[in-house]
């Protein structure tokens, strides 16, 4: 609990800087974020060492340019939103299928930041946000297949839990489909993520480097052969577009 409480007063004195006062003295920010003027020192100090904050020669403190990394992942993010949510929505109208976009975050984990849901009254509803391991579906395998060799056994040295009866654990099973998944330049899953679901995922590339993944889900009794061939074609073609103009 301690070690929470000041991570808390370490975010609220990052938050205490604004464009109204983007540089401010110790004692501004303790009296703003509402703790002794020492302690905010030693926490001044601590974001300071991090490259989080900085001081200049008047003793005064500003926002760090380690910080720009954050805002260029968040600004990547809303890049590829803005590019890729209208194509999303024309692949979830022409399969009449939920069509969700996930995307790889720099600690390797994937969270689904958009999904377009099928008109069909029986449909998969995936939540925004929600994210899985890099093993379970298809939308994460798809990723993980296309990430270094040296990132994907550091993955598969760690347990690999289940979140349903399907979803594969064994590594040796999991190499395997990665490199089907690399060969065939897609992956498609059966009951691995939710019962009665089936899906298929096609990586996004951003400079050549995988940033993503455009996935598609269905209640596996309508993910038939001839409809998953037509889906897949199109969600390909979806794919290869949003990758040629993402930046």
């Amino acid at each position: 609990m301690k070690q929470i409480n000041s991570l808390k007063k370490g975010i609220d004195i990052l938050f205490s800087f604004s464009s109204y006062q983007p540089t401010q003295s110790v004692n501004e920010i303790a009296e703003k974020v509402g703790i002794p003027r020492s302690s905010t020192y030693r926490f001044v100090v601590s974001l300071k060492n991090m490259g989080l904050l900085e001081r200049d020669s008047n003793g005064n403190y500003s926002l760090g340019l380690r910080l720009l990394k954050l805002e260029a992942i968040v600004h990547k993010r809303l890049k590829i939103e803005e590019i890729a949510i209208p194509y999303v929505k024309k692949l979830a109208n022409e399969t009449d299928e939920t069509v969700i976009l996930n995307l790889l975050l720099f600690n390797r984990d994937v969270v689904t930041i958009f999904a377009e849901e099928s008109s069909a009254a029986l449909r998969v509803a995936p939540q925004r946000g929600i994210n899985y391991p890099l093993h379970v579906g298809a939308s994460r395998q798809v990723i993980l297949a296309f990430l270094s060799p040296e990132i994907q056994e550091e993955f598969l040295s760690q347990p690999l839990k289940k979140v349903t009866d399907y979803t594969i654990t064994d590594p040796d099973e999991l190499r395997e489909r990665i490199k089907t998944i690399r060969e065939n330049g897609y992956a498609i899953s059966h009951q691995e993520v939710y019962i009665g679901a089936a899906g298929l995922a096609v990586p996004l590339f951003s400079n050549d480097k995988i940033i993503g993944s455009i996935g598609l889900v269905a209640p596996l009794q309508r993910f038939e052969k001839e409809r998953e061939e037509y889906a897949l074609r199109k969600a390909l073609e979806t794919a290869k577009q949003i990758s040629q103009i993402l930046p």
